[in-house]
């Protein structure tokens, strides 16, 4: 599997590609995270406000 892949592919672009997918996978991953998180503070925030009232800034 490994031979095949350097008879296409230098060390070096298997690298560089290899982090270029790194970085797109990091960034799906970043997105997914953020919506997850933005879901679960709004659910978070409802609960305390139902709880303790209006926040006191």
């Amino acid at each position: 599997m490994i031979k095949e892949f350097t008879d296409i592919f230098t060390e070096s672009e298997i690298l560089f590609y290899g982090g270029i997918l790194l970085m797109a996978l990091a960034v799906l991953l970043a997105c997914i995270f953020i919506a997850i998180f933005t879901i679960t503070g709004r659910r978070i925030k409802r609960k305390l406000y139902e709880e303790y009232g209006k926040c006191l800034k």
